[in-house]
């Protein structure tokens, strides 16, 4: 039987056609896939109840790595980086995913800063059995800028007009893109807007560790404060275009 016809007689000649919004279909299906929705999803975690998925670490004083049970994007918690107030003043965490392909890769999080004055760091590692590259992507609260570690350890500011808001209840989407089998940045998105970093390579150190791929979420603060940071809805994807 066609669709939007009786259920009787013949109407060989009707046909039903629909448009679905895949994004629309993956929130209603509470998928956690409906921002940039680019690439293979080859991981994901909400990041709201637990833990174990990740390595944990920290430096300074007050420094911790918490569940948060008390603010979320959209899940029932999330997980609070308190970043030390002295030393190296940071709190991260970090993923090792095996090594599927060379190919484009992303990292997504979702990203909360609760505190000014400190940085937000998303990281990818890889490793080739030979070498290391590391790809960071810096965002600094103090000075809203956009910085990409690179090449020789250059820094270079791409960005310094953002403008994230501490005081209120506002998430960003950050995902970073990096190509593994051409060494280099393909292209960093926050929210609405994309910067191209094709012209730019990893940091690149020997390492004979057995190949695969890390990724780093870091919150770095001043010395003398604990400025704090949350996540929630972690995608790992291959494939990228």
């Amino acid at each position: 039987m066609s669709r939007g016809y009786p259920d009787w007689g013949v109407d060989t000649g009707a046909f039903g056609a629909f448009d679905i919004d895949s994004a629309e279909l993956a929130a209603r299906l509470e998928s956690i896939v409906t921002y940039d929705r680019l690439g293979k999803v080859a991981l994901l975690d909400k990041c709201d109840d637990s833990l174990s998925p990740w390595g944990t670490s920290t430096a300074g004083a007050g420094a911790s790595v918490a569940l948060n049970a008390t603010e979320s994007y959209r899940h029932h918690g999330s997980i609070e980086l308190t970043a030390g107030s002295d030393g190296a003043a940071s709190a991260w965490i970090y993923h090792n995913i095996p090594l599927v392909n060379l190919s484009k890769v992303g990292s997504e999080i979702t990203w909360r800063p609760l505190s000014a004055g400190h940085m937000f760091y998303t990281e990818i590692r890889s490793y080739d059995g030979t070498n290391q590259y590391e790809y960071y992507v810096i965002i600094h609260m103090f000075s809203d800028e956009i910085q990409v570690w690179h090449d020789a350890s250059v820094i270079t500011k791409v960005d310094d007009a953002l403008a994230f808001e501490t005081y209120t209840e506002e998430w960003h989407k950050i995902k970073l893109v990096v190509d593994l089998a051409n060494n280099k940045y393909v292209r960093l998105r926050i929210d609405d807007t994309t910067y191209d970093l094709s012209a730019y390579g990893p940091v690149v150190s020997a390492n004979a560790a057995v190949p695969f791929v890390q990724v780093t979420f870091r919150n770095v603060g001043p010395t003398g404060n604990n400025p704090e940071a949350l996540l929630n809805d972690f995608i790992f994807t291959i494939d990228e275009p």
